[in-house]
């Protein structure tokens, strides 16, 4: 990830980026899966909080990065107004710039003990473990300030917390744990079909046996039919959809020496945390920084001349591609809903909540004060017309309002695009 003009840049469009207000992005929270309903309800200079549902809670997460010449005095006080936020569990992880024996060796500052203060004042807990490498590790030294706090009860939920090994291109290595979340559960989407991606063939064999030979009587429920037909069409397209391969997980431009230099940086890092003596660890950590710098030089060298090889497919004749696709959407991002203001001032905790807020403001519901005479035109709005219900359309009519039926019309609730009445049955 890299920032261009004060923008973050480099992170996929379907991710969701919530970060700080400082111009300098310095924290941030990126949330990888789609379908997570993912809020923001703070931002301030050194702080961001968002929440989302866990196991029916509602879980407070907060990321803080404190520069080490500011007073940890501001970023304790933004946390201070973020934790007057309704919640019923919090996370919080960062980098203080704190040094404290509890989450890191034997030393320990004057922010460390502020911190440390801090989070036994909220009834806190440190996850972070005893004995691991340092989370800093560069030029200026070696500590132990990126710091991983829950609340008790959510402590017992997050497991597998380690820093870890892989190369990060910084001098901050990552942190990675697993929070018990309970049950998966699948959320149901509804597909869309189209005929390029079903085998005709197929489709009309399976809507021939289907519903080729169905004959409609008079007499039955409209509703229940239309519903039975849908469902036999969306088997039918589920059973003809084409078995697309398999996207490759890696870049083009990842090669096997890129692969080689990594392992080399996995090993060199790891041999020097393994030494015991001042002089060895010293002595590899030179070792380590040269293995590094070559991986980070040739990952760069490797991903623009990945790029320049995608701009020079451009031709005449094809002149679409990856390339077209980041030009025009350069930073397709998902809705990313923040909390919103109620009418007793309060804000939103949740995206249920959220969304019921804005429904309300722009569709309020209508209190029905009428006077006499609208009341009277409502009343006469609902008596049905005596004259004779209108006769069913005929099969001609039918077969007329399907073929015009345009072909990229976006699909509605059945999600069938237009395009696949080209597999019915003509008979």
């Amino acid at each position: 990830m890299y920032q261009v003009e004060s923008k973050p840049v480099g992170i996929p469009s379907h991710c969701k980026l919530f970060v700080t207000q400082r111009e300098k992005l310095k924290a941030g929270i990126i949330v990888f899966h789609p379908d997570l309903s993912v809020m923001k309800v703070f931002s301030a200079t050194n702080t961001v909080g968002v929440s989302f549902p866990y196991r029916g809670m509602n879980l407070l997460l907060i990321t803080v990065y404190c520069p080490p010449k500011e007073d940890l005095f501001h970023t304790l006080a933004e946390l201070e107004t973020c934790f007057m936020l309704p919640y019923d569990r919090v996370l919080l992880t960062g980098d203080f710039n704190s040094k404290s024996p509890v989450w890191g060796r034997d030393v320990e500052d004057e922010r460390g003990r502020q911190l440390m203060e801090f989070v036994l004042s909220k009834g806190l807990a440190i996850v972070n473990e005893e004995d691991t490498i340092p989370t800093f590790d560069g030029s200026r030294g070696r500590s132990w300030v990126d710091i991983t706090i829950s609340d008790p009860l959510l402590l017992d939920n997050i497991f597998k917390w380690k820093v870890d090994l892989e190369p990060t291109c910084s001098d901050h290595n990552s942190i990675s744990f697993s929070l018990y979340t309970g049950k998966k559960t699948k959320p149901r989407k509804h597909r869309r079909f189209n005929l390029k991606n079903i085998n005709i063939l197929s489709l009309r064999s399976s809507l021939h046996s289907e519903i080729g030979n169905r004959v409609l009587v008079h007499a039955t429920d409209l509703d229940r039919e239309v519903e039975d037909y849908v469902t036999k069409i969306t088997s039918a397209c589920k059973n003809s959809v084409q078995v697309r391969q398999p996207l490759p997980k890696k870049q083009r431009w990842w090669d096997k020496n890129l692969e080689i230099l990594r392992s080399q940086v996995r090993r060199a890092k790891k041999k020097m945390y393994q030494a015991r003596l001042p002089n060895d660890r010293k002595f590899l950590r030179q070792k380590f920084k040269k293995v590094e710098g070559e991986y980070k030089f040739k990952l760069l060298q490797a991903k623009r001349e990945g790029w320049a090889d995608t701009c020079e497919e451009v031709t005449t004749e094809q002149p679409f591609g990856v390339h077209f696709d980041v030009a025009k959407r350069p930073d397709k991002r998902h809705l990313q809903l923040s909390a919103v203001s109620k009418q007793d001032g309060s804000l939103t905790s949740t995206t249920e909540e959220a969304l019921q807020v804005l429904l309300d403001f722009h569709f309020p519901s209508d209190p029905l004060q009428d006077s006499p005479s609208h009341a009277s035109i409502r009343q006469q709005s609902k008596i049905l017309p005596s004259t004779d219900n209108d006769p069913p359309f005929s099969p001609l009519e039918l077969e007329a309002a399907v073929k015009n039926i345009r072909s990229k019309k976006a699909p509605g609730p059945d999600g069938l695009f237009g395009d696949c009445q080209g597999g019915f049955p003509s008979e």
